[in-house]
């Protein structure tokens, strides 16, 4: 007799609805829709002679009501279709039990996600028949803890989210003594396990960023713990002209004409963000406002010039950054940029941007230039007072013994690792556009930048040397004042300076002015 039962249909046996996912001879290949527990064959007298069931049955019963998936919205249609390729080589297979479990291992292995995670998609989708049961679902409503988690929680920013760095098992214990013993210190009878406790840790209230804060302080969490979420370069830096600045400790020794250890000098750099071009360094040995100063008057600086100072003879349009500053300064909160000269670019059109404290990621583009060029030469100068990583380290060696380079010396060999640097390093992973591989521009700093001058985006101020001297000057504000008690007393203070050879005319009026000059003119000279 033919059974009036087919494929995909909906039936209600024994309290719940089941589809039918295959028919083969005397037996069904049927789904709980309603557990939804993986297929299983059941003979098919089982299923015969039930009602039939619509699928607004099943949405009104389990909850769920599936939208075309033509309407759903494109992030959540995206992750729908991400999570069908999951189960979609495993379809062919549903008939059969052992390479339907073989095809779910390797699923799992080929995406990175658990076997159950792939039966849970594989078991929601044949329930409904639709891919958009797959797109994700707004969370529900958390429940409230019971009497034992909020006695975990209460614990747990006690004892384990605390400066005293307690372990799991230290916070369980001291929550215990706590919360659950009595007046004489007896443990209660019912009490719970430290297995329940941690679990309400691990799956419930476990919180990194809170762990590190609450134990080493927030200050250390954002130096040494906070994610370091990089992003592309066009969302900050769309064109040429944004540039970041910031100064470090060079790792190599110096000394001086008489051969003693002077120490490590200072290097500032000024990289432009867009294509990674240093556009001047100054090399010293203390940082500062002077040497932002030196910075940008060696950015205006004839670069050819510059390496022929050094015996260094390149190319007109090698490093072609001379005459220019870039309209945006990234710096961070250091005293050299914050309150200094540097304020004073501003009146030429540059903007400053200082970025919050403990922020490296948000300069990363000098930051990296820091340690490339320092590996370009730190191999070559390891018998010469190069630092290595075993710096500061029980039995590592005094790398000052080893000093052998001069400021000039080193400075000749920094600029041609800053050379190499910008016109013959390839930058791997470049966001280029369809525009820049069309034109063919070449991988390296130099010529990203003159490909970039080149462009409507290019934000580059003209100025001069003279301008940037007379702007960085420093300002003060003259104050004037009037003296006109008590003179003998500021006189009197003045004589224990113990001045030697110096006239200081305070102009008191005009009668006072010729004896109160002289008069100390000559007490000095006494001395």
């Amino acid at each position: 007799m033919e059974s009036s039962l087919t494929k995909n249909d909906l039936i209600e046996i024994d309290g719940t609805i089941v589809r039918i996912l295959a028919i083969r001879d005397e037996s069904v290949l049927v789904l709980d829709c309603i557990r939804q527990t993986m297929p299983e064959w059941k003979p098919i007298q089982e299923c015969e002679g039930v009602s039939p069931c619509e699928e607004i049955i099943l949405y009104r019963k389990s909850g769920l009501f599936p939208e075309p998936i033509e309407d759903v919205e494109p992030k959540k249609k995206k992750e729908a279709y991400r999570r069908f390729a999951w189960i979609a080589g495993i379809l062919p297979f549903l008939e059969d039990e052992k390479a339907r479990g073989n095809a779910i291992r390797l699923a799992a292995r080929l995406f990175q996600r658990s076997e159950q995670t792939v039966r849970r998609t594989l078991c929601a989708y044949l329930a409904y028949q639709s891919v958009s049961v797959l797109a994700p679902r707004p969370r529900k409503a958390t429940h409230e803890f019971t009497l034992d988690e909020r006695n975990f929680r209460w614990g747990l920013n006690q004892f384990f989210y605390s400066k005293d760095r307690n372990s799991l098992r230290t916070a369980f214990t001291l929550m215990m003594k706590e919360k659950y013993t009595d007046t004489t210190g007896t443990l209660l009878p019912e009490h719970p396990k430290f297995h329940q406790f941690k679990y309400f840790y691990y799956h419930k209230y476990r919180n990194m960023e809170k762990y590190y804060i609450s134990r080493e302080g927030r200050r250390a969490y954002k130096r040494n713990r906070q994610p370091m979420i990089g992003g592309d370069v066009s969302s900050y830096a769309a064109g040429v002209g944004t540039a970041m600045i910031d100064s470090t400790v060079c790792d190599l020794y110096l000394i001086n004409n008489a051969g003693e250890v002077v120490g490590r000098p200072v290097l500032t750099l000024c990289v432009d963000a867009f294509s990674r071009l240093v556009m001047g360094y100054h090399l010293s040995w203390e940082g500062g406002a002077y040497s932002i100063r030196a910075l940008f008057d060696q950015v205006l600086s004839d670069k050819q010039q510059l390496c022929l100072s050094h015996g260094i003879q390149i190319e007109a349009g090698v490093w072609n950054c001379t005459g220019v500053l870039p309209s945006v300064l990234i710096t961070d909160r250091g005293q050299e940029y914050v309150g200094t000269n540097l304020e004073n670019l501003c009146d030429l059109g540059v903007e400053i941007v200082n970025l919050p404290s403990y922020s490296p990621q948000q300069k990363s583009i000098v930051e990296r230039a820091f340690g490339q060029i320092q590996s370009l030469h730190q191999p070559f100068l390891t018998d010469a007072g190069a630092i290595q990583t075993d710096y500061a380290e029980r039995g590592a060696p005094d790398y000052r013994r080893r000093a052998a380079l001069m400021l000039p010396q080193f400075e000749a060999i920094l600029l041609r690792c800053i050379l190499y640097y910008n016109t013959s390093r390839i930058i791997e992973a470049y966001p280029y556009t369809q525009q820049m591989l069309d034109e063919g521009v070449a991988p390296n700093p130099a010529a990203i930048w003159a490909w970039g001058c080149r462009q409507p985006g290019a934000h580059l101020i003209p100025v001069t040397q003279r301008q940037l001297q007379l702007t960085m000057l420093p300002r003060t504000i003259r104050h004037s004042y009037s003296i006109k008690r008590n003179w003998r007393n500021m006189l009197r203070n003045l004589r224990r300076l113990k001045v030697r050879g110096i006239i200081i005319r305070v102009c008191i009026n005009r009668k006072m002015n010729r004896s109160f000059s002289k008069k100390y003119q000559k007490k000095g000279q006494k001395g």
